[in-house]
């Protein structure tokens, strides 16, 4: 059998990691630099055009609210019934 090392892992402080999960690391790191930076309005602004590409998992009802003026998402899980 050949070792994790010989497949495309490699070991990081104990942890085998794997080529994809170096590269998702990667990105996430790059779309988290900065997302405290500027004005609130900014900041949630690149949080709106981020949340475009997320979807809730599957059996999450999503409903959009508003509290005190600022827009927002309401997340309930459905029952089993309803998924």
């Amino acid at each position: 059998m050949a070792s994790p090392i010989q497949k495309g892992y490699r070991n990081y402080g104990g942890f085998n990691v794997s080529i994809r999960g170096r590269v998702i690391k990667k990105l996430v790191s790059i779309q988290m630099s900065g997302w405290s930076e500027g004005s609130v309005e900014a900041q949630r602004a690149r949080q709106e055009k981020l949340s475009r590409y997320a979807r809730p998992a599957a059996g999450v009802d999503c409903q959009p609210v508003t509290v005190d003026g600022v827009p927002a998402e309401w997340f309930t899980p459905l029952r089993r019934s309803q998924a």
